[in-house]
């Protein structure tokens, strides 16, 4: 019998039956947030797919602060910010500027390059859906000490790096959500 196959001990017993419980509280916590994803992606617009709603609340994120509308993101940047295949993102992108939620514009800094921003109407759109979401949030989460929703905040940080899909070690860079 190999060692993986033997049986485990007291600590690991205890060990599984907790990682069941968290592994089930993961999954319907996924489960709603496909249910949110969904949800807040129509509030920005009727026809905007979950994966739009992604791809323009990165571009709003990576925007140096203070700049809003205008400064403009490159594809590959935002392809490797969310692990997207050019392919997918190139859709996805097609998508946003015919619902008139995102325009591609000529980089200043390299006229061979094109710069992915939101349209007014897109970032008034996002910004609205996020203002929506940040109220439901408060409402719901408004018997949750400070302290719990710090903890909150730390173990989902902690779970999201410990489950990025490379297995790498390190900070995933990170911008706050406006």
């Amino acid at each position: 019998m190999s060692s993986s196959e033997r049986e485990p001990t007291a600590d690991q017993g205890a060990r599984g039956a907790e990682l069941a419980a968290a592994e089930a509280q993961i999954t319907a916590f996924w489960r709603r947030a496909r249910y949110t994803s969904r949800n807040l992606a129509t509030q920005v617009h009727p026809r905007l797919e979950p994966s739009g709603y992604t791809v323009l609340a990165a571009i709003d994120d990576l925007q140096p602060p203070g700049e809003g509308v205008g400064a403009g993101v490159r594809a590959q940047e935002l392809a490797e910010r969310l692990d997207l295949h050019k392919s997918t993102l190139s859709r996805v992108i097609a998508d946003l500027e015919g619902l008139g939620l995102l325009e591609r514009t000529v980089d200043p800094g390299d006229a061979r390059a094109r710069l992915l921003q939101l349209t007014p109407y897109g970032a008034e759109s996002l910004r609205e859906a996020r203002r929506r979401r940040r109220a439901v949030f408060s409402a719901r989460l408004a018997q949750w000490s400070p302290e719990d929703l710090s903890d909150m905040a730390r173990l989902l940080g902690r779970l999201n790096q410990d489950l990025r899909p490379d297995g790498a070690a390190g900070e995933e860079p990170h911008t706050p959500p406006r």
